[in-house]
């Protein structure tokens, strides 16, 4: 090697060297600096054209509607400030610690993703984790940024993450996250606070026309001083193709002062299909209206899974199906309420509205509550209560409780408790069962149920119209009772009560019972008045006759709340 060429070498070797030294490597490919340029647009091609890597460390301001190709890295100090009307695009990978890069605060400019990035941050685009300034429009540009990426209309998923890091963030206007199709909306636990700072009349967050979004792990915030029409909304859209479906929304905490948020969680919208939504450990608390309402014209096949919706005195209903919150109201709604549980509500479920829709409430433990169920307009509707836990503590002034009111449709309540504690005063404990005008079908039933008072009375009340042999009234009630003093009619005028057409043969046929002698007969005591038995070793066979066994005649037998008597022969 000649000297003039090892004299190259070396300063050659010592600028590669000097080269690595300054700037940061990513795998084997090289790095450029975007303020080795003149402009950013110059940055962005030479290095998409060398496929290298552009960092950016600098300032660019008054940037022009344009496209970068390159893969970007951002450090501290680094940022794109947009001029007005200008929409800068990018193609490439990015990469930036939550900090803001992004300037688009002049008029109708924005930075638009073409490819997601994996995370996003709101403080891209200057969110305040301090909570000094209003942070919604910087989350209302990043989910705007996302949206231009999310352009497959085939339903999939396309990985969009909007992450937001530890804070408290001021949220002054409703964030609205509109037509997507998959995206991850998600904090790093209770450590994001997104706290309402607007007005009364509008959600902090709302979903419209989004399908297969998942939300999730973050806390909201709203106080007496800057009330919210709900904490979440989802919404589907104003066309027909605009549906939300399939949204989940998992470790979410809703917290409110006391009637702070009018509803925790509002699924209504202006078409239709607004349906099988997901929300699993989410805890409402400080609502004045409702924990959940689904007051959608078609809001179907809403699961809840262990949440719980408490109120902390202030609320009116825990759960709302069918309506827009007021008697008469809405047509749909239907939805599962699995585990968790819900309090101090006049009613933790209303059932409102007049179509066909399933309701299951199960395995739950209710506190200090006005009323269980309340079931409003007549509807052909099914409802299932299974493996509830349901107390209420009743004040002095209070002299009657409806722990259950359900107008129309079916009610099946099994392997549950219900239990008030009053004061010494006289109370009465009702369940209010009545099918309606129109011969809607009633079916109650009830079954391995303990109903637990001190100090009351229980009554059933059974109401409604006549149905007709079409259209048959249906009854099958079986529970009990650990207190004594129960008035007479809560269980053997249960058939009484029922109208007369119901139970005629026109309506049910003949019916055949089992003979049995009379030592297996139950004990006729109140709590059996009413009960009917088939015996078969009867002494008597005279009307009203006392029944004793170790005869030979068949006779029905009645338990008068004394004594087993002769009904006939």
């Amino acid at each position: 090697m000649s000297a003039m060429n090892h004299r190259r070498a070396v300063v050659l070797g010592r600028a590669v060297l000097c080269l690595a030294a300054i700037l940061p490597l990513r795998g084997t490919a090289a790095v450029l600096d975007s303020g080795d340029f003149g402009t950013f647009a110059a940055a962005c091609a030479a290095a998409a054209k060398a496929n290298e890597t552009l960092t950016v460390s600098k300032a660019w301001p008054n940037l022009a509607t344009g496209r970068c190709a390159a893969d970007l890295v951002f450090y501290s100090g680094g940022r794109l400030e947009l001029a007005p009307g200008s929409t800068v695009t990018l193609t490439g990978t990015l990469s930036a610690p939550p900090i803001q890069i992004f300037d688009t605060s002049a008029a109708n400019a924005a930075v638009l993703f073409a490819a997601s990035p994996a995370d996003v941050y709101p403080n891209w685009w200057g969110a305040d984790p301090t909570g000094k300034t209003d942070s919604a429009p910087a989350f209302n540009r990043a989910i705007r940024a996302l949206k231009n990426a999310a352009s497959d209309k085939n339903g999939t998923a396309l990985g969009s993450r909007l992450l937001i890091p530890s804070g408290n963030f001021l949220i002054g206007s409703t964030i609205l996250v509109e037509g997507f199709w998959g995206l991850e909306f998600t904090g790093v636990g209770y450590q994001s606070n997104l706290m309402w700072n607007g007005d009364k009349a509008s959600p902090m967050i709302r979903f419209e026309g989004v399908m297969r979004a998942h939300v999730h792990d973050f806390l909201i915030r709203v106080s007496t001083s800057h009330p919210a029409l709900a904490a979440v909304e989802i919404m589907d859209g104003a066309k027909g193709d605009a549906t939300s479906h399939q949204m989940s929304m998992n470790d979410v905490w809703i917290h409110g002062d006391i009637g702070s948020i009018q509803d925790g969680i509002l699924i209504d919208g202006q078409d239709a299909n607004n349906d099988f939504h997901r929300f699993e450990n989410v805890l409402v608390n400080g609502f004045s209206h409702a924990g959940a309402d689904i007051k959608g014209s078609q809001a179907y096949s809403e699961y809840f899974e262990n949440c719980e919706l408490n109120p902390y005195g202030g609320g009116q209903y825990g759960v709302i199906a069918g309506g827009s919150g007021g008697p008469g109201s809405g047509s749909g709604g239907s939805f599962v309420f699995d585990g968790g549980g819900v309090g101090s509500n006049i009613a933790d479920f209303y059932l409102d509205g007049t179509t066909d829709y399933p309701i299951t409430i199960r395995n739950i433990d209710d506190e200090s509550n006005g009323m269980f169920l309340l079931g409003t307009n007549a509807a052909y509707r099914a409802v299932v209560v299974d493996g509830i836990r349901w107390v209420k503590h009743q004040q002095s002034k209070d002299t009657q409780t409806d722990f259950i009111r359900f107008q129309g449709g079916s009610l099946s309540i099994s392997d549950s408790s219900f239990a008030s504690y009053a004061p010494a005063t006289a109370h009465k404990m009702t369940l209010n069962f009545s099918s309606p005008a129109g011969n809607m079908m009633g079916v109650l039933q009830i079954s391995n149920t303990v109903i637990h008072t001190t100090n009351e009375t229980l009554e059933t009340l059974l109401t409604g119209e006549k149905p007709n042999a079409r259209s048959p009234l249906l009854w099958n009630t079986q529970y009990e009772t650990e207190y004594p003093r129960v008035r007479k009619g809560f269980y053997s005028n249960v058939l009484a009560n029922i109208p007369s057409a119901s139970i005629g043969v026109a309506t049910i046929g003949t019916m055949k019972m089992v003979y049995q002698k009379f030592s297996s007969l139950p004990q006729c005591n109140p709590m059996n008045d009413g009960l009917v038995g088939a015996v078969s070793d009867s002494r008597a066979d005279t009307w009203g006759a006392p029944v004793t066994g170790g005869g030979a005649i068949h006779v029905v037998a009645l338990c008068d709340g004394a004594n087993w008597t002769v009904m006939g022969r």
